[in-house]
This record gives structure tokens, sequence and C-alpha cells, in this order.
């Protein structure tokens, strides 16, 4: 098994915006509650509450495939309120199994990966929106 663990960073929710983040971060939350092969799905504010880290481990790179077609509009949705979307991917993301999965590509304003090779596993950042 092939563990994929992903810190998500909103590090701007304003205050006019926190209620409307929140709600949908809940909503998020009782959708990865139900999905296959999602491990951890945990959400922190600061004591500000002006940034959010979502830290999530998937089974493997089909369930985190599978979480992101899911979630694709909650996540545009958040990036929006939240002042971007920050990624950091850490583990051995493997090709889909089947080609019936759907394909992703980075966005054009997604930063480059950097790859940690001091262990095993792969550190994967990006940022999504603005």
């Amino acid at each position: 098994m092939n563990r994929i663990q992903v810190n998500a960073k909103f590090a701007n929710v304003s205050s006019s915006n926190l209620a409307e983040f929140k709600k949908v971060a809940a909503h998020a939350l009782e959708i990865a509650k139900s999905e296959p092969g999602v491990l951890q799905y945990d959400w922190f504010f600061d004591d500000t509450h002006t940034v959010c880290v979502v830290r999530e481990t998937y089974q493997d790179s089909e369930a985190l495939l599978a979480h992101i077609t899911t979630m694709g509009e909650a996540l545009t949705t958040l990036s929006g309120l939240g002042g971007g979307c920050e990624l950091e991917m850490f583990g051995d993301p493997l090709p889909p199994s089947s080609t019936s999965q759907p394909h992703f590509s980075a966005p054009s304003s997604a930063h480059a990966f950097k790859a940690n090779d001091s262990h095993s596993s792969r550190r994967r950042r990006r940022r999504h929106g603005s």
C-alpha cells in the first residue's frame, strides 16, 4: 500500500468569508467521511481563524484521485474563500491502475513540484488560486 499524505493550507481566510468557509468545509468533511480510502481528514484553524490547514491521508493514489474528483467544486469554493490553497503531498503517488480513472494535469497557475530526495517518499508542493 502506498499511502499518500496531503497538507492543504488556506492561508488567507478573511473574517468576512469565515462563516461561509466553515460551512463549505463542514460539507467537505461530511463527504470525505463517506469516501473509501480516506484514512484521515482533519481541519485546523489558527488562533485568529485566518489560516486553515487540512491534514489528509489516503490509502493510495486512486483514493486521492477519487477524492479530488468528488471535491472539485468544494475545493474551488474553499480556495476562493481562503485566498488560494497551497498543497504539500507526501508519499509515492503512482499512476492510476486503469485507464478508467480520470486524468489530472496541474493548472497553469500551479508551481512546479519539488521532490525531497532525502527520503524514499516524495514531497510535493503546489499552489492553486490566489
